[in-house]
């Protein structure tokens, strides 16, 4: 048997025990039998049975026909091979110290809508909306340099707010003529890209007219972070191991963060998050439809989000992406957190964290104010000049 056809085995067996996981996790999470998933299927419970604990050469109908029983669609993604990697043990609920309480279902009910909706700032945002579009139409080719220039600040911030050591000239250097900065890690430049490439796609999905769904959020994902990457990680007991963060999918092992204040926060059990993310992309299309101003809905939907953490990694700057969706579905401009303000963002979400929305809203409410200034001077054809935009706030390095 030639090398190639060794490794064209080795990859199809990879492929469906990626599938037979797949399936076996989401039965598990649903509390469904094997007898059930094979009446949707429209086959026998012993075929299903050969399928998830002998499987073959699994052909794409019916990778394509599982997803649908499931509700699921099927995403194909071309990688440069398998990373091994540690897995952190399991945590399970009954370890977690009474202050350590992962995130739950119920919060969104508990929310006080009356007090957000009617915070001052959201009449000001609305305001200065209102006139903006009462000047239509006006420089198209200026408004889409302003839009062009704020996501190059957008994806800057975003992700020096998570490590990216780039900076800001570095960062415009590499999205407008493709040239590296020596001396930095390969990984940030790649995050760049990533970043672009997700917000190129998030603007497709702001054109559209359906509903955001989780299958969006998952190919957000996968654009941004690519392929599957080992990542360090710490264990309960304090050793230094690799786990693999794979790209696309939920996470498979318990996160928490250590705040700046030396809290440990535990996120949303793995088990919980796809529960949890259609619990509050539901909230969201109902919200979108209603009264409730586009700016609350941003920033609950940023905050609940991110307090799910459902990825391995990438959840920030995801988080952010669907904040600036929910915005530009609304009609605004996209809101840009300054990593020198990231202190004050962390804040705005422990407040949100213990059930006060308000900082959170009016934190990013003053961003989107900000947005909205230079996108008026636009539209009263003022020259708002590099000076404008590239100011020490935006690159302290």
């Amino acid at each position: 048997m030639s090398e190639s056809t060794i490794e064209q085995s080795a990859a199809t067996e990879r492929m469906n025990a990626a599938v037979t996981n797949e399936v076996k996790s989401y039965l598990s999470q649903q509390g469904l039998t094997q007898t059930q998933l094979a009446e949707r299927l429209g086959v026998s419970k012993g075929q299903v049975s050969r399928l998830l604990n002998a499987p073959g050469n699994t052909k794409l109908s019916t990778i394509v026909g599982l997803a649908a029983a499931i509700g699921k669609e099927p995403m194909l993604v071309f990688t440069d091979g398998i990373r091994e990697a540690y897995r952190l043990p399991e945590r399970s609920p009954d370890q977690l110290n009474e202050d350590e309480r992962p995130y739950g279902s119920g919060r969104l009910a508990n929310i006080d809508w009356n007090t957000l909706n009617s915070l001052p700032l959201l009449a000001q945002a609305t305001a200065m909306k209102e006139d903006i579009d009462s000047r239509r139409p006006f420089s198209r080719n200026m408004e889409e340099h302003v839009l062009q220039q704020t996501l190059r600040i957008w994806n800057y911030n975003s992700n020096a707010i998570e490590g990216n050591k780039l900076t800001y000239g570095e960062t415009l250097t590499l999205l407008l003529y493709g040239i590296t900065a020596d001396g930095k890690p390969l990984q940030d430049h790649l995050d760049i890209i990533g970043h672009q490439d997700a917000v190129e796609l998030m603007l497709d999905m702001v054109k559209g007219d359906r509903s955001l769904r989780q299958t969006d959020v998952r190919q957000l994902h996968q654009i941004m972070l690519k392929q599957d990457y080992p990542q360090h990680a710490v264990t309960s007991d304090g050793r230094r191991v690799f786990r693999t963060i794979h790209v696309g999918t939920y996470k498979r092992e318990p996160n928490h963060v250590v705040t700046f204040t030396g809290d440990k926060y535990y996120y949303a059990e793995p088990s919980a998050v796809p529960g949890l993310m259609q619990e509050l992309l539901d909230w969201y299309v109902t919200a979108e439809k209603g009264s409730l101003h586009p700016l609350v809905q941003a920033s609950v939907l940023h905050h609940e989000f991110v307090a799910i953490h459902p990825f391995d990694d990438g959840n920030g700057r995801i988080g952010r992406i669907l904040m600036n969706f929910v915005l530009m579905r609304g009609g605004y401009p996209p809101a840009v957190i300054p990593v020198t303000k990231r202190r004050e963002y962390y804040e705005s979400l422990m407040a949100a964290d213990a059930g006060d929305y308000t900082p959170l809203t009016e934190y990013i409410g003053q961003r989107l104010l900000s947005a909205l200034d230079i996108q008026l001077a636009t539209a009263r054809g003022e020259d708002i000049g590099g000076s404008k935009w590239d100011t020490p706030d935006d690159d302290p390095r």
